[in-house]
């Protein structure tokens, strides 16, 4: 890979990551405040492993890159050594983003988890406001039947007795 191509494909993989960055930006606006929400952890989750995909691209070309400087200069030269730090600056870049993931994915599994809990929560709850009115219902049926059966003939004698 010549200068220009390498200089390219750089600055193609640069605007990539910048675009990304932007994109990053938005949804954390988007979701101010409710940055841990399960919507926003996956959109979240979503560039992460864009920015990802990028980075490595970006480190399989300095590999190539470097690989090509070092057979043709038989290892030496400010270029190579240039090529090598950027290499290591990708793959610590790689490592950040790696890390990165696996937080937001420990952080989405907990959003889940929270969700799922919240959902058995309020399933729980209705079954007891169900329970809660069957028996209220049935309290009710059992109030109109005695005043059925016992107070109504007994207000019926009362009247005749007046």
């Amino acid at each position: 890979m010549d200068g220009i191509e390498y200089a390219d494909a750089i600055s193609d993989i640069v605007r990539g990551l910048s675009e990304l960055q932007r994109k990053m930006a938005e949804v954390e606006e988007e979701f101010s405040g409710q940055e841990n929400s399960l919507e926003a952890l996956q959109k979240k989750h979503e560039i992460l492993q864009k920015v990802l995909e990028k980075q490595a691209e970006k480190q399989e070309i300095l590999t190539r890159t470097l690989r090509e400087a070092e057979q043709s200069q038989a290892g030496a030269g400010e270029r190579t050594e240039a090529l090598r730090q950027a290499l290591s600056e990708a793959e610590e870049q790689i490592s950040h983003t790696n890390q990165e993931i696996s937080q937001n994915e420990r952080y989405m599994r907990e959003a889940e988890s929270a969700a799922d809990h919240c959902a058995t929560s309020i399933n729980r709850y209705g079954e007891e406001v169900q329970t809660a009115g069957e028996g209220t219902e049935s309290l009710t049926d059992s109030l109109k039947k005695a005043v059925t059966e016992n107070l109504a003939p007994r207000v019926s004698d009362m009247a005749k007795d007046l």
